[in-house]
């Protein structure tokens, strides 16, 4: 292995600050002119704006594909809960094309949280079913749960926010089932108080805005006050989630299950560190991306005054971004290094196409781990994607296969969307046995942004999975879709059926920017599931087979595709010599 190192240098005279570089792409010339693709960034501003640097980092990626950078979020993740503080992830981590890294805890357990939190998971309508979810319990009333594996009714009433009088229709609606309802325009206990006496067994309040804390707790306006019916929160994401199983029931009304209550102690690691940074940027996209250890870290500290270099424990995601650089590395590696697609030296037929920075990054957050932990107010996690984890954090052993793990991974690299309205289509078949969840993530180097409009998407595709009839649909765990904010996208097969094919369409939505010289905008799609899954261009069982040329000029492409055969999405997109 080879290192590149730059010295950013102490601000003048000022021992906290360091010189910034003047431009990105000047500085990561440096590296790059020397060989380097992957670059690590602890450093970072103040603002959380997307800056001059954020614009200049979207840039470099943009024009140089086979490029990732790593940059820390940042460490001001303690101002979560403070008035007026949307967001602390600073500069150039705001930018949209490379890595922003968070850092969760790292040594020891934690103990679950005072106040109940348990586990519920949608049963109808099929197609959400399995769906897990979290609830936690009201402070002024029982805990939010059932008897074990009981399946209970959800549904909404007409105005979700439950402040005005419950007309006939609603209440006899909410009577014997559990109810859900938004946050906002009156106290909680004025909601959970009239569906109980409309004859009601259960309220669960979201949230009326997306924002880094995710869940939130509910207290009674009134002490001492208590009501004899479970009530609970959840963040919008996962109301946003129920309220679509409701509305598309045929009868409006979703069933879910109680699974557990979480009451053992985790990992530290699962947990984010108070300190880490959250999002989202200014223009509401995802930030950090990941998240990995960064406490108590061991790291480089300054020469002593004999000249003698030594080592001391750090915390910060400063420490975190350097071991998701050195797990990118690894990444890189087992694909140039011809360890694809079963982590066996030599598996690879030999190119000159190194993997573009696109697919690396896509691979990172595919493998990516939601955490189970709990953030420091002691509340769960928002699902990923969120504001405080990013996609999760990172996990080597779901991101690549390794020999008898069971698993494989599949992608299309270097792939080009030439303008609006394009569109590529992959099948994706199942083995028939040993199934297991299949995560799929598509993701793209997007063109610069305006440094008004807080970076904004500028060339946006989109992700959509067609799946085999009487089949549950893909989560898009606690995202919107279609997105129009990330240029990453990530769906899960939660319970694949085996031996069908799953349609993955790719689609460019909009392409204000093309890059020129023949390319519209590269894309790399990333799949990981059970060994035997197979990964071709076109579909025929689930509809017509898309016939087309991909062209890419400077040699970039090795392989010009005819669908007609529905030919590995795979051949082309292998790298050269190990490094």
């Amino acid at each position: 292995a080879k290192l590149a190192f730059t010295d950013l240098g102490l601000s003048y005279g000022d021992q906290r600050g360091l010189i910034a570089p003047q431009t990105m792409e000047e500085y990561y010339e440096y590296a790059y002119g020397l060989g380097a693709r992957v670059h690590s960034d602890s450093w970072g501003g103040l603002s959380t704006a997307y800056t001059r640097s954020a614009r200049e980092v979207d840039e470099y990626h943009f024009y140089h594909p086979e490029f990732l950078a790593l940059i820390a979020a940042g460490n001001d993740g303690e101002f979560l809960s403070s008035e007026g503080v949307e967001s602390t992830v600073s500069t150039p981590a705001t930018c949209k094309n490379a890595l922003a890294v968070g850092a969760t805890l790292s040594m020891g357990y934690i103990d679950p949280p005072e106040d109940p939190v348990t586990n519920f998971e949608i049963m109808e309508p099929v197609e959400y079913k399995k769906r897990p979810f979290q609830l936690v319990s009201s402070l002024f009333t029982p805990v939010f749960e059932f008897k074990a594996n009981e399946t209970v009714d959800l549904v909404m009433t007409e105005f979700p926010r439950v402040c005005e009088e419950l007309s006939a229709k609603d209440r006899d609606a909410v009577k014997g089932k559990v109810v859900l309802v938004e946050r906002g325009d009156c106290f909680f206990i004025e909601k959970v108080q009239k569906l109980k006496d409309a004859g009601s067994i259960g309220t669960i309040i979201y949230n009326n805005e997306e924002s880094g804390s995710g869940f939130f707790k509910m207290a009674s306006s009134e002490g001492g006050f208590f009501i004899d019916m479970p009530a609970s929160s959840v963040p919008m994401s996962t109301g946003r989630l129920l309220a679509e199983a409701i509305k598309s029931s045929n009868s409006s009304v979703a069933k879910i299950r109680f699974v557990s209550r979480s009451d053992e102690s985790l990992p530290a690691f699962e947990s984010i560190a108070e300190y880490s940074s959250f999002g989202p940027t200014m223009d509401g996209r995802v930030k950090p991306d990941v998240v990995a250890p960064g406490e108590e870290i061991k790291s480089a500290t300054s020469v002593d005054s004999d000249n003698q270099c030594a080592t001391d424990r750090i915390s910060g995601t400063s420490m975190a971004t350097p071991l998701v650089a050195g797990i990118t590395a690894i990444v890189r590696q087992y694909l140039v290094g011809g360890y694809y697609p079963l982590g066996e030296r030599g598996m690879t037929k030999p190119t000159d196409t190194p993997p573009s920075g696109a697919l690396i990054k896509g691979v990172i957050i595919n493998g990516a781990a939601e955490l189970k932990g709990f953030a420091q107010s002691g509340l769960p996690l928002e699902p990923a994607p969120s504001f405080r984890q990013g996609w999760g954090r990172v996990e080597l052993d779901t991101s690549l296969p390794m020999p008898g793990s069971g698993r494989a991974l599949k992608f299309a690299d270097w792939k080009n969307l030439q303008s609006t309205g394009d569109e590529h289509v992959y099948c994706l078949t199942t083995p028939q046995t040993n199934l297991s969840s299949i995560s799929v993530t598509l993701n793209w180097m997007d063109a610069p942004g305006a440094l008004s409009g807080g970076g904004y998407l500028v060339n946006d595709l989109d992700l959509d999975i067609d799946v085999p009839e009487g089949s549950a649909d893909v989560s898009w765990g606690a995202s919107v879709h279609p997105d129009r904010k990330n240029n990453v996208e990530k769906a899960v097969i939660l319970e694949p059926a085996g031996g069908e094919q799953y349609a993955i369409k790719v689609k460019a939505h909009q392409i204000q920017w093309p890059m020129g010289n023949g390319r519209g905008q590269l894309y790399a799609l990333v799949v990981f599931g059970p060994e035997g899954i197979e990964l071709n261009e076109g579909c025929e069982k689930l509809g017509s087979v898309i016939e087309e040329d991909l062209v890419v000029e400077d040699d970039e492409m090795v392989q010009v595709f005819d669908n007609q055969e529905g030919s590995s999405a795979m051949e082309a997109s292998i790298a050269g010599n190990e490094e």
